[in-house]
């Protein structure tokens, strides 16, 4: 049988979340702060770091593709030589935690993020809301014009390979596959060495007509939770 590490297929999950919590203590000051003051914070952080490019706060709000009641909001935007950061708030499935998934069109050329902060982290209240805020960053290295159209498109997921250690995450995820792959079957072992832990998958039972490979995929995908539609934001940058 074959052994997978979780860590290291999540590993740019993580990267992304230590980045959050290092941004956010970075940006904040100790206790909560009210939303629309973490917002004009993190809106005079996106301008200083334009270095005397592009910024502009349209407060422009659309519908979700899929979902009209979802609302999105681009707060503001930055274009710099380096970086392009927008603040976007969006209204999410539910209270769980997704994190988005976007990317820029600058002129024919399509960006993925490279990095995101949830705003008003330290709030409990962030966390009861369906309404939640980011700063999404996007690099840029090429000379700043003026009057560019910029095309942001978000759309939102979920990663449940970090929690895939939990029966209940696991079931979950097996109830999933079960439905087209009845004979997958797989069971989470931990690892604990002198230098710390880790899980890893062992497949038990899987299709004839499968690889190994194939199968362990099957089981990563099946963690992933698309939220339904995207927002298509359209900007033109003074």
């Amino acid at each position: 049988m074959k052994h997978k590490t979780i860590s290291k297929q999540t590993a740019w999950i993580f990267a992304a979340l230590v980045a959050t919590s290092i941004l956010t203590l970075a940006f904040t000051t100790i206790g909560n702060r009210p939303q629309q003051e973490s917002l004009l914070t993190y809106k005079n952080i996106i301008r200083a770091h334009s270095n005397n490019g592009l910024y502009a706060e349209p407060a422009k709000k659309i519908n979700n593709t899929d979902n009209k009641d979802a609302k999105g909001t681009l707060e503001a935007i930055s274009v710099g030589d380096e970086k392009v950061e927008a603040i976007i708030c969006l209204d999410l499935p539910n209270t769980e935690s997704w994190i988005p998934d976007a990317s820029i069109k600058i002129k024919g050329d399509v960006i993925e993020w490279s990095n995101f902060v949830l705003i008003n982290s330290k709030d409990p209240a962030t966390y009861t809301s369906t309404n939640r805020c980011f700063l999404i960053g996007f690099p840029y290295n090429k000379t700043v014009e003026k009057k560019i159209h910029v095309n942001i498109s978000v759309n939102l997921f979920q990663d449940n390979g970090s929690d895939l250690a939990s029966n209940e995450t696991a079931k979950k995820i097996k109830d999933k596959l079960h439905i087209n792959y009845p004979e997958l079957d797989f069971e989470i072992v931990t690892d604990i060495g002198n230098n710390g832990g880790g899980g890893s998958i062992l497949i038990t039972s899987k299709s004839a007509a499968m690889s190994e490979d194939e199968t362990l995929q099957l089981i990563y995908d099946a963690t992933i939770e698309k939220g339904n539609g995207k927002w298509d934001f359209d900007i033109d940058m003074p």
